[in-house]
């Protein structure tokens, strides 16, 4: 009856343990390979449980065929399996996901796809090795983290992984190494498109930076984020850790330097973030105790004014008329949708906003925006157009009229692809372009030159037409320029028009018509 009594008791314990694969007697089998279809010698598996648990293994390793008998310990489940390639080879993990273990399993054939090997040295600044750096590779565009095995530098410093072609942010983080603080380094738009030596990559003497973090009646913030810019350079430096805690305290580990220090707070919290620009650091450096005002919402939506249509990615910035000086915001570019919102403090501020160079829109400055409440501010971007034709052209060869059009980014401050198209000419043929920023119609040939020489900057230049001799309408050429980012430039005018050298035109010149083009900010 006692025996009878304990069996019941324990059932469902038994049970939970026969569930869970009390004895061990699971296995998962196979065979690891190359693309090539060699064996792959020294892989190592890793199963995890469906809640993302590492699963206990008993011999997790591949024989020099290949081939592998792993015991998992806690079976039977589910699990995903990743094969992770042996140190230094130039191979990818491998995985096979959600994969019903009862027993014994045969995974078949594991093939891991071909990587590039990036190699390097992690050295402190005296030229000694650096053990233990945790190697960290995150993909360039999206910020999304890569896995790789073998993440930490060996007892050399040396470090290997391999990664598909592509261009990454690679970090080497210094935070968990015991003994003198090193900063951690960064290799940021890496490109790999091959075998990559990064050679020695040197860890600089590292210095705490620090600060405390409290609102205006004195409580502490939590979770304000710390970002720190080079000066000089505008890098974002790796700061792990970089967060405040429940006493609003921070702390990060950078090297010597001059820094723009950003303290980024939820703006969910309609607190007013901060930016110390300039911090010089020679050694520990404590900002002492930062008091975040309380801020308003500013918020509403860009759009194009001439399609109504909302305008993402514009950047927004909110400056004081006064000083010209701007207000640290966070995430202040618009979204999909053409809306954006910051936290900006009570005052009176010009609103700036700067749509991507690429798109055919000009900024918008909207001043005297009054704040003492939140805040609802729209903006409707004008057209910065690809330029207007005026006067008037002359065919030549075959009635072909030559033209001059803007077809590469618009013509706005900082533009670095502004491309001017001729087309149209006789093939083969010499054509004269000219640009300036006065207009005329003083008259030439058959028609009238509509660039004036003597109105202020003006250049004449001929230029070699590309298509095959004599062939009408087959000349063309492109002029790819910058516009340098300088505000005087603003709303200056620049006029463009091509002539061509053409038996077959009236008095055998080709025009164009002219091209009128503002520049927009």
């Amino acid at each position: 009856m006692q025996l009878r009594s304990w069996i019941l008791a324990s059932g469902p314990a038994l049970a939970a343990l026969l569930a869970h694969g009390a004895h061990a007697q699971t296995f998962v089998t196979g065979t690891v390979v190359d693309s090539g279809g060699a064996p792959i010698a020294g892989a190592d598996l890793d199963l995890f449980h469906q809640d993302g648990d590492e699963s206990g293994t008993r011999s997790d390793g591949t024989a020099s065929d290949g081939t592998f008998t792993t015991e998992v310990r806690d079976g039977p489940d589910t699990y995903d399996v990743r094969v992770n390639p042996p140190y230094g080879a130039a191979l990818l993990p491998g995985e096979v996901n959600d994969v019903l273990v009862v027993g014994t399993k045969n995974l078949g054939t594991i093939t891991l796809p071909a990587g590039f090997l990036v190699e390097g040295r992690t050295l402190n600044a005296i030229g000694q090795p650096v053990a233990a750096v945790s190697v960290k590779v995150f993909d360039s565009a999206t910020g999304d983290p890569i896995f790789i095995p073998h993440s930490a530098t060996d007892a050399l410093g040396e470090f290997k992984f391999a990664v598909p072609s592509g261009t990454y942010d690679i970090v080497f983080d210094t935070s968990a190494l015991i003994g003198p603080l090193l900063a951690p380094a960064q290799r940021f738009a890496t490109s790999v498109t091959g075998a990559l030596d990064l050679g020695d990559v040197t860890l600089p003497d590292g210095y705490l930076l620090s600060a405390t973090c409290k609102r205006s009646n004195g409580t502490a913030i939590l979770g304000v984020d710390v970002d720190v810019i080079d000066t000089a350079t505008g890098n974002l430096l790796y700061t792990p850790g970089d967060g405040s805690d429940a006493l609003g305290f921070v702390d990060v580990v950078v090297p010597a330097g001059t820094f723009d220090v950003q303290f980024q707070i939820d703006p969910a919290t309609k607190l007013v973030s901060r930016e110390l620009a300039g911090t010089v650091v020679t050694g520990t450096t404590n900002l002492g105790t930062l008091t975040f005002v309380n801020g308003f919402f500013l918020s509403g939506t860009v759009t194009a004014a001439a399609t109504g249509l909302p305008v993402a990615a514009v950047d927004v910035d909110v400056i004081d008329p006064v000083t010209g000086s701007e207000v640290y915001l966070v995430d202040d570019n618009s979204s999909a949708s053409g809306t954006y919102q910051v936290v900006v403090p009570a005052g009176t501020w010009n609103v700036d906003f700067d749509p991507p160079l690429a798109l055919d829109l000009a900024a918008k400055l909207v001043t005297g925006v009054f704040v003492n409440a939140d805040k609802v501010q729209h903006c409707a971007l004008d057209a910065c157009g690809q330029g207007v034709h005026y006067g008037t052209a002359v065919a030549g060869t075959g009635g072909f009229v030559p033209t001059v059009a803007s077809v590469g980014d618009p013509v706005r401050l900082g533009a670095l692809n502004v491309d001017l198209q001729i087309s149209g000419g006789l093939g083969g043929a010499t054509c004269f372009f000219s640009i300036g920023t006065g207009s005329a119609a003083i008259p030439f040939k058959a028609a009238a030159l509509l660039v004036d020489p003597a109105g202020g900057f003006y250049v004449m230049v001929p230029l070699p037409l590309s298509g095959p001799a004599g062939v009408p309408g087959a000349g063309s050429f492109d002029i790819v320029d910058e516009i340098p980012n300088d505000p005087v430039l603003e709303g200056v005018h620049l006029y463009a028009q091509v002539l061509v050298v053409d038996a077959g035109a009236a008095k055998k010149v080709a025009m164009s018509d002219g091209l009128d083009l503002t520049i927009c900010r």
